[in-house]
């Protein structure tokens, strides 16, 4: 479904196909589990750029993550321009993200590894 329609927010397919997305689900899963509040709200507040709540910077940084590893073709970033306003808040440089984005480029080999030995 979300191959078929990848101009969409894959939040909103997920709620059209089940009533919730998995922000929502997630966060239920770590309540039950009784995770602390900031690991409960940066799951469900981590597709919310303009989240500015307590625990803001640990959701804006997956938010900038999950847009990050997007644009490389994985999960489901939706690929839009970082804004500004939230780097800036979080102290980042546009040039420290490159940098990071090309650390994990050059490590792929590395991880597929990993994973590999971990699904063994």
């Amino acid at each position: 479904m979300v191959e078929a329609n990848p101009e969409l927010p894959v939040t909103l397919i997920e709620k059209r196909a089940l009533g919730v997305d998995h922000t929502i689900m997630g966060n239920w899963l770590m309540r039950s589990w009784r995770m602390p509040e900031e690991i409960n709200t940066t799951v469900r507040e981590h597709h919310n750029s303009a989240y500015c709540g307590e625990y803001a910077p640990y959701a804006n940084l997956v938010f900038i993550a999950d847009q990050l590893l997007g644009a490389q073709g994985f999960g489901d970033g939706v690929r839009d321009t970082l804004p500004q306003s939230l780097l800036t808040a979080l102290g980042l440089e546009q040039s420290q993200l490159d940098d990071a984005l090309e650390r994990l480029n050059s490590s792929e080999a590395g991880l597929n590894s990993i994973i590999q030995q971990l699904a063994a």
